[in-house]
């Protein structure tokens, strides 16, 4: 049974952690940047290893299997957020052993 939000969150809980622990963002004028943990609905991943905001703006989740999914993310309330479009990149898994 596959568990789709399981390892995403996980990795989103522990990048949480460490900055809840006082690695927070110190921004310019003393301000304090900090983050909290919301859902993201709409999308099954697979052993995501890495999750990086490009600069349009959508989200690109590198899974172990070779696959990158590019997410278009829209915020539908406090703390959920739902993809509304998504990509798939195969170049990387289909690169020849």
């Amino acid at each position: 049974m596959e568990r789709p939000l399981g390892l995403a969150r996980l990795f989103v809980v522990l990048v949480l952690l460490c900055v809840s622990l006082g690695l927070g963002v110190r921004q310019g004028h003393g301000q304090t940047i900090s983050f909290s943990a919301g859902d993201l609905q709409g999308v099954s991943l697979q052993n995501p290893t890495s999750l990086q905001f490009g600069l349009d703006g959508r989200l690109y989740v590198a899974q172990q299997n070779g696959l990158i999914l590019v997410l278009t993310v829209e915020r539908t309330g406090p703390a959920t957020y739902q993809v509304i479009n998504q990509e798939t990149i195969t170049l990387v898994k289909n690169i020849p052993k």
